[in-house]
């Protein structure tokens, strides 16, 4: 039986491994600092940040992260599924499913317009069953870096021009060579092309035009969006507590109106 639930204030013993195993997925390390804001984010009812845990016997097995955030493209939002983890041993098991299923209902409730997530190309393991679960856009993650102190913090002064920015950074074209910058318009003439991975970007929406009668389901028709830039949102109703219950193959729809973060579990 799996169970997914709101993660509390009190999970973060729990729910550190899990993510530290996400980082070592990924072969990235970040610092206790930013973790333990992640973490402050993540319980503020301000913030637009969400996490949800599965738990197999009591232990928790999974967590999820998901971001609301407003969109050009529709009036509804958008749910960004940013972080999904399994402990090795949980995975096969439905766990990831599940988490997802919840993440959807959760956005349903709120009256999203859809949920994406982004992998990488390679993550052959998790593509099986997002290819069962979600539509593939077909789009490209684009990314620029912004350099250390220059992002407009308190102290740091106005951030670089985006061609000093890249070329302080050494931002290599294609060819894996710095890329020339065209000083009068201010802008590279060529880009770094990167691998989708669970960063945030900023691109078209891929979705529009797309009947929904023709996306894959669970529970209701929803598609995977390639990347939309977060933050800057707040969530309309207050963190509440919630946890609901359904198995996961049937169809089912959220109550309306609830909180992502409201009292409840689901059982799967």
């Amino acid at each position: 039986m799996i169970e997914i639930i709101a993660l509390e204030d009190w999970h973060r013993p729990e729910w550190l491994p899990l993510w530290k195993g996400y980082q070592r997925f990924y072969e990235v390390d970040i610092d206790d600092g930013t973790t333990a804001e992640t973490w402050r984010r993540l319980m503020d009812p301000a913030e637009p940040m969400f996490v949800l845990g599965a738990l197999r016997d009591g232990v928790l097995v999974g967590i999820v992260h998901f971001i609301f955030h407003r969109s050009t493209w529709t009036t509804g939002d958008y749910a960004y599924l940013q972080d999904l983890f399994m402990a090795p041993d949980a995975r096969g098991a439905g766990v990831g499913r599940a988490l997802i299923a919840a993440v959807r209902d959760r956005a349903a409730a709120q009256g999203a317009n859809r949920v994406y997530w982004l992998t990488r190309e390679d993550n052959a393991t998790a593509i099986a069953l997002y290819e069962k679960v979600a539509l593939r856009t077909g789009f490209i993650q684009y990314r620029v870096g912004l350099p250390v102190g220059q992002g407009g913090g308190a102290g740091s002064g106005p951030p670089a021009p985006l061609s000093e920015s890249l070329v302080a950074q050494g931002a290599p074209d294609l060819r894996g060579e710095p890329a020339p910058v065209d000083a009068e318009k201010g802008r590279l003439q060529g880009v770094e092309k990167v691998e989708a991975d669970p960063g945030v970007c900023s691109h078209p929406d891929p979705g529009e035009g797309l009947d929904r009668t023709d996306r894959p389901q669970i529970g209701f028709p929803m598609d995977a969006d390639a990347g939309q830039q977060a933050g800057g949102y707040r969530p309309k109703t207050p963190k509440l507590r919630h946890r609901s219950i359904h198995p996961d193959a049937s169809p089912v729809r959220a109550p309306p109106q609830q909180s992502p973060r409201s009292s409840g579990r689901t059982r799967v």
